[in-house]
């Protein structure tokens, strides 16, 4: 839900795929990254217990902004 419109989404999702990646659509401690939005205080706030769940259930490692995401699936 960071990344706006529908059609965009869909693009980094395919993009996910075919770099060989998974989508999860929760926290799981499945998940390698966790891609959070780059206003990330505001966002906290918005989450709620998302941000706790994921506080909770992964390394400070796993959660990117989208820039580094962006150069993930770039490569």
């Amino acid at each position: 839900g960071n990344f706006g419109t529908p059609k965009i989404r869909k693009d980094i999702e395919a993009a996910v795929i075919a770099n060989g990646g998974k989508l999860a659509k929760g926290v799981t401690d499945s998940v390698t990254y966790y891609v959070l939005p780059d206003d990330l205080e505001t966002w906290k706030h918005k989450a709620g217990s998302k941000w706790l769940k994921i506080q909770e259930n992964c390394h400070q490692h796993r959660i990117i902004k989208k820039d580094e995401f962006y150069r993930i699936i770039e490569d």
